[in-house]
């Protein structure tokens, strides 16, 4: 797969042409929805975070603070979570400095 032919399947391409009950149902959904960051492997973590709360923010419409509790969601599933101070650190401050 070329980085092109993702691009065309990233979901914020598609994100403008959805209804606002089609927005509710992939929030509701949440761990398909954001697959990518709740199977994120070792090393990608914070990576795949920022792009869940870029997609759950800015294309779905989520507060900062349902963003931030995705967020949390999906770092206590992994097997390795990232410790409190680094994602308040890193993760919380950058969302709340949208």
């Amino acid at each position: 797969m070329r980085a092109n032919d993702s691009a065309e399947k990233a979901p914020s391409s598609v994100a403008s042409s959805l209804t606002a009950a089609q927005k509710k149902a992939l929030i509701a959904d949440e761990r398909t929805t954001f697959a990518r960051a709740f199977d994120s492997t070792n090393g990608s973590g914070s990576r795949d975070l920022i792009w869940a709360a870029n997609y759950a923010y800015k294309d779905l419409g989520m507060s900062k603070e349902e963003v931030i509790e995705l967020l949390e969601r999906i770092n206590d599933y992994w097997v390795s979570p990232m410790d409190e101070e680094r994602f308040n650190n890193t993760i919380r401050n950058y969302i709340m400095r949208w």
